[in-house]
């Protein structure tokens, strides 16, 4: 099945171990879009019985990241060229509207966050740091939501984003001069929040993210991107 992951044998909290498990083999591409799975055969490989497995597979169907196939089996989701454009309009909507209300209601705090977290991200982008610079690339988007405070926005980004990264191959995401590009969006995005620039936080988010965005869609139409249903 091409998951690379170890056995669980037992835990506090087995369901969320199970979950992240299957989770993080999804987002990292063990478990590409399009592949078939089933609950015995994930027990199988995880050690565990079937209904930590279950309760896993439920969670992810309901982010969207495994849909019903068979009579009793999952396939990982194999976006449309139409739904990942989609997904993508949605989170534009939504980021763009929470750097909006990060530059209007974020503490001082809170901006220092973001602010440090862009800053990492470009010091990472420089160094040619590709790991870190995803780690930070990550914390800048959740420190900005953090900042607005909306637990079912938050959610929802987050949904469409990792639908997103399971289009993409880890090594088709940014690097080298684009994530350095990246991530000086990342810093005026910052900036503009920190000065409480609603408009030019709105303005650079979207900027951002359709850069992304495109560079997606490009790979897609090349070839480069893994998962992508052929309209």
């Amino acid at each position: 099945m091409g998951v690379s992951m170890d056995s669980v044998q037992s835990a506090p909290a087995i369901g969320d171990v199970v979950y992240h498990r299957i989770f993080d083999a999804i987002v990292e591409h063990n478990l590409a879009p399009g592949t078939q799975i089933t609950e015995q055969a994930l027990a199988e490989k995880l050690n565990v019985s079937k209904t930590p497995v279950r309760e896993a597979l439920l969670r992810l169907r309901q982010q969207g990241l495994v849909e019903p196939s068979g009579k009793r089996g999952y396939r990982v989701v194999l976006l449309s060229a139409e739904a990942l454009r989609a997904t993508m309009e949605i989170r534009e909507a939504l980021e763009i509207h929470i750097a909006v209300c990060a530059a209007e209601r974020a503490n001082n705090a809170q901006k220092d966050r973001i602010l440090t977290a862009a800053r990492a991200s470009l010091a990472a982008a420089e160094a040619g740091n590709c790991d870190a610079f995803h780690v930070q690339d990550r914390e800048f988007h959740a420190a900005i939501a953090a900042a607005v405070g909306n637990v079912a926005m938050d959610e929802q980004i987050a949904r469409c984003t990792i639908l997103i990264h399971t289009v993409v191959d880890q090594e088709l995401l940014p690097d080298g001069d684009e994530m350095v590009h990246c991530a000086k969006r990342h810093v005026r995005i910052a900036e503009a929040i920190r000065s409480g620039d609603a408009r030019a936080a709105s303005l650079e988010m979207m900027d951002h993210l359709r850069s992304f965005h495109a560079l997606v869609i490009e790979r897609r139409e090349a070839g480069s991107v893994m998962g992508v249903a052929a309209e």
